[in-house]
């Protein structure tokens, strides 16, 4: 039957990677107070293993390391760690909630990536970066609040977010990726808040669009357009099928190669 049960002793000081790597068996693990790092992929693979309570002396927790636990419902992130790192709880599908502590300023690579189950995310006011593929298929979740401080939204960061029906991006972010909302089948609405001095714009239900000086404008809601905007861009609202409604300023002379293409709902 394999490992499904160990205690760690208190003489431990770090996990080690791929320590626990594809124990599939494993269901329960007690971690001491001495230890203060998890090494990369340390539980992997170990898709049995429902919840575990990481220690507080826990600073850093490397990357895939409790990717595709398949069966983790629950998870304590430690307030001292400061960032999470790529693939961490990659494919976690059966959890459902997460609280990211206040001293994590970044969220890394498809960090999240798979977790179907995520209903909800409480985000730290001092999050700086949330990275490429961070969020991605996570199409349980409904409603996401960036804070204010996020500067940088990875490639394809919520894309197949098919639960979205809204999105804001703070007036802070100054660098987006592509296709950071690219099928999300249910949004119908996407807010840039005002005074956002730079608005990158590529595809995918990020409103691209473009004033007469070719400069990328923010401050709008899809149904509401600035009077400066004079074109919209390519592919700016390509599949968006959540889009029931759309009014263009007479301002606007040009409409760009797929600016709508692919709105349109299944039948």
């Amino acid at each position: 039957m394999g490992l499904n049960s160990i205690t760690i002793p208190s003489s431990v000081k770090s996990i080690e990677p791929y320590t626990f790597h594809t124990c599939y068996g494993l269901t329960s693990v007690t971690i001491p107070n001495t230890v203060k790092s998890i090494g990369w992929a340390a539980f992997s693979y170990c898709n049995s293993l429902a919840s575990i309570a990481i220690p507080e002396n826990v600073t850093f927790i490397d990357g895939f390391a409790f990717s595709d636990c398949s069966s983790l419902t629950s998870i304590n992130i430690p307030d001292n760690v400061t960032s999470i790192e790529k693939y961490t709880f990659n494919g976690c599908s059966s959890l459902t909630s997460i609280t990211i502590p206040s001293n994590v300023t970044s969220i890394g690579e498809s960090a999240f990536s798979g977790c179907s189950g995520l209903t909800s995310i409480n985000f730290p006011g001092g999050l700086l970066s949330i990275g490429d593929n961070s969020f991605r298929n996570c199409t349980g979740l409904a409603s996401i609040t960036i804070p204010s401080s996020v500067s940088s939204l990875g490639s394809h960061s919520f894309s197949n977010c098919t639960g979205l029906t809204s999105f804001i991006i703070p007036s802070n972010v100054t660098s987006i990726g592509n296709g950071i909302l690219s099928s999300c089948s249910s949004l119908q609405d996407v807010v840039v808040e005002s005074g956002n001095p730079v608005y990158d714009s590529r595809d995918n239900c990020k409103a691209i669009i473009e004033t007469a000086t070719n400069t990328m404008i923010a401050g709008f809601i899809f149904t509401d357009f600035p009077s400066s905007v004079t074109a919209i861009g390519n592919s700016a609202f390509y599949g968006c099928t959540g889009l029931t409604s759309m009014t263009i300023p007479n301002t606007v002379t040009k409409l760009g190669d797929y600016a709508f293409s692919g709105c349109n709902y299944e039948v």
